[in-house]
């Protein structure tokens, strides 16, 4: 694997204010291809023995979806990693993931939320979303608010809110990578558009104090 491409020291002031990166089209056809399948194979056998490369919360990240799996390749990519690296460590550990499908004409929306917040100390996790293939404007996409990873709240309290100032709805390409600090509200939007939407999610613990760990 090529060296991981740490983040600069634009980027970390970017995520800092904001709570969030973007990478949009970052991995290739092929590989999104091999993911999509791979993730379809996860849904499928989710919470059975049966799920490919499953891992188990706590586990290191360097152990976590070993090759062949073509999730552990996104992971490992040299920008997703550099990014995992400068952001909580490349000892990191294994929190939870999972694969949000929604189908076409879904028009259940989520909650606004935080994600659970565990330990209240200065550290924070990530949480990694992978778009294997083209999030269009019609399509749904993850609704987030950036800047409020620095107002914590309870993860259900912001439920209710509705069209804040500065929401915003993820639209990409097929291969984009957001990285989110674990604060940052946001919520899964209805489908309207006339495709499925897939979308991966991996949250990432530190086991180390997070400074200077960017380029």
């Amino acid at each position: 694997m090529a060296e991981p491409t740490l983040l600069t020291t634009s980027q970390m002031a970017e995520f800092v204010a904001r709570g969030f990166l973007e990478f949009p089209g970052l991995i290739e056809a092929d590989l999104n291809a091999a993911a999509v399948d791979e993730l379809d194979q996860i849904s499928a056998t989710w919470g059975s023995p049966e799920r490919p490369f499953a891992p188990s919360s706590g586990d290191p990240l360097d152990c976590i979806y070993p090759d062949p799996s073509a999730v552990g390749a996104v992971l490992r990519h040299r920008v997703v990693a550099g990014a995992i690296h400068s952001l909580v460590g490349h000892d990191a550990t294994f929190d939870h993931d999972f694969v949000h499908l929604r189908p076409p004409g879904d028009v259940f929306q989520q909650p606004l939320h935080a994600d659970a917040i565990i330990d209240t100390s200065t550290s924070f996790d990530i949480q990694v979303f992978y778009f294997p293939h083209e999030v269009a404007a019609d399509g749904g996409g993850t609704g987030f608010v950036p800047g409020t990873h620095l107002r914590q709240v309870h993860e259900t309290a912001v439920g209710r809110y509705q069209h804040l100032a500065g929401e915003r709805q993820w639209t990409g390409p097929a291969g984009s990578v957001v990285v989110f600090h674990q604060g940052l509200w946001h919520r899964g939007m209805p489908n309207p558009g006339a495709a499925r939407r897939l979308m991966y999610k991996i949250r990432l613990n530190p086991v180390r104090a997070q400074r200077r760990l960017w380029d």
